[in-house]
């Protein structure tokens, strides 16, 4: 269960920026993860937390 909670914090944040900086949904900022995990072939929770990563490094 610990790791399942895991996994969704990430997603779930990085659900939350993609609904702010585009302006959509949390169904349509889900479905852009799906996409860019399987255009990469790895993930969907891989991709979250790189991006959240990724985006934490900003100013």
């Amino acid at each position: 269960m610990y790791r399942t909670l895991a996994r969704r914090a990430p997603i779930e944040q990085a659900k939350g920026i993609l609904m702010a900086v585009h302006h959509i949904g949390a169904d349509e900022a889900f479905a852009l993860l799906v996409d860019r995990s399987q255009r990469a072939n790895r993930k969907v929770h891989d991709i979250a937390r790189e991006f959240v990563d990724e985006m934490s490094h900003l100013p």
